[in-house]
């Protein structure tokens, strides 16, 4: 079935065949699609091989795996998501991917368009200001996300013109 966002918290570490369950995952996701998943480092690789030891000591079939970073990027990205936000922890990676933008409007008409001869507002829907936050470019921090102010935004960038009559 699909959906607007799909999430993949803390679950690609789970699954031993990566791209099939990303595949369907981003072939499902019809805007955007986060996934949270170990960092590749010393320390990761470490406690993976810790708890499938433990797991192996108690007779339990399940297994954590550490897929490298560049191949869930791949995989995302052949199926059209592109990377919009990144981030993470000492352990986790936090990435935050979406298809191009597409709006049954078309594109968000630029503020104070002629229309006969005179400006006019452009008509805005909530669809198309949370379409234009996403098209903010990517932001590389290790923080949380950041916080958006929608209504300066949608002043700075689609308000202009309107007290030009």
């Amino acid at each position: 079935m699909p959906a607007d966002i799909v999430t993949l918290d803390k679950v690609i570490c789970c699954y031993d065949d990566m791209p099939s369950l990303l595949g369907a995952a981003a072939a499902r996701s019809r805007r955007m699609l986060g996934a949270v998943f170990p960092r590749d480092t010393w320390w990761t690789r470490l406690g993976i091989r810790l708890v499938n030891f433990t797991m192996r000591l108690r007779r339990s079939p399940f297994r954590t795996f550490l897929h490298p970073p560049q191949e869930v990027d791949s995989v995302l990205r052949r199926y059209g998501l592109t990377p919009r936000w990144q981030g993470g922890t000492l352990l986790w990676l936090v990435w935050v991917y979406a298809r191009p933008r597409r709006s049954r409007w078309g594109v968000i008409p630029p503020a104070g368009t002629e229309r006969s001869g005179r400006k006019t507002p452009p008509r805005v829907s909530c669809l198309d200001v949370v379409f234009a936050l996403e098209e903010l470019p990517l932001v590389k921090t290790g923080g949380p996300l950041p916080r958006l102010q929608p209504r300066f935004w949608y002043q700075q960038n689609l308000g202009k013109g309107w007290a030009d009559d």
